[in-house]
This record gives structure tokens, sequence and C-alpha cells, in this order.
């Protein structure tokens, strides 16, 4: 028992350290065995649980791409298709963002809405945006390959007197 104390109490230092809630520390960097114990301890409960700006843990994990954390929570009663209050955002659009397959995977199992949308794009087109094929093509299958996006010239690249007018194509 003394064991798991100390361990609760180490993991709040380490979170305290980087400004964050312990659960969403945990969540945020894989550490599942801790996110087992603050479950087990009922020092958080997971339906409601969210980082320290209203991010449900399930969104924060797959955002940070480890399989391991949104699958207990969702075992636990977290909601995968529940945005961000701060962000927006559900789990699946930043999976998919990100371009974590395995997490996108999980939610698809689970059955999460594929279409909402973040910022005006769906996560297929995060996906996409962000050149994450697979992912676009798991939450999408019928999603034709995209067309590789050319990157606009650097500012170095462009000559000082004209790049006033490349900078007003832009707006």
């Amino acid at each position: 028992m003394m064991e798991e104390e100390e361990a609760v109490a180490y993991l709040q230092r380490v979170a305290r350290m980087a400004g964050e809630d312990i659960a969403a520390y945990a969540a945020a960097h894989g550490r599942v065995e801790d996110l087992q114990r603050l479950i087990k301890d009922s020092h958080i409960w997971v339906p409601l649980a969210t980082d320290n700006v209203g991010t449900p843990l399930v969104v924060v994990a797959c955002a940070a791409g480890f399989p391991e954390c949104p699958e207990l929570l969702l075992q636990h009663g977290a909601d995968a298709n529940r945005p961000s209050r701060s962000l927006g955002a559900t789990a699946l659009a930043l999976a998919c963002a990100n371009g974590h397959l395995e997490c996108v995977e999980l939610l698809l199992r689970r059955r999460v809405a594929r279409s909402c949308v973040w910022r005006g794009r769906t996560p297929a087109q995060w996906a996409a945006h962000f050149g994450h094929v697979v992912c676009m093509q798991r939450v999408e299958p019928s999603a034709p390959t995209p067309a590789p996006v050319a990157q606009p010239p650097s500012a170095s690249d462009i000559s000082a007197d004209c790049l006033e007018t490349h900078l007003r194509s832009f707006n």
C-alpha cells in the first residue's frame, strides 16, 4: 500500500512541475499503469475527467498517440465522441491530424462518429491535410488518395522586391 501511495505522490509532483493535472499528465505521456492506479483508487471519474483546459482524457491520450491509454479510458466509461471544451476537437480528429493509426483504429472499432467537424474539417480531411493517408483511408475508405501538396516557397527563396507581392497572394 505504501508503494502505491508513494507512486501516486511522485506522479502528482511530476504533473505539478509540468503544470498539468495528474491524470492528464499520465494520459499525455502514455503512463497506462499510472492511469490504472488512479482509476482503481478513485482519484478520477473517467466519464468526466479532463485536463486543465477541459479536454477529455481520451482526447489527450489519442492526440499524444498512446493507444493503451484511450483503450483503458474507454473501458471505464470515457466518451470518445465528447469534444474538448477548449479546442472543440474529438479524439478521432486529433488522432487523425497527428497520424496515430493505432488510436484511429481503436476509435473506429468503438464506432465513434467519423463525420464530426472541427475547424471546418472532418477527421479524414485532417489526416489528408497533414499527409496521413493511411489514417484518412481508414476513416473514409472511399476517399481518393490525395495529390501531394506543393509547399509554397520560403521567404529566402523569393527576392526582396517581389516578397510583398508573394505575401499578398496568400491573403
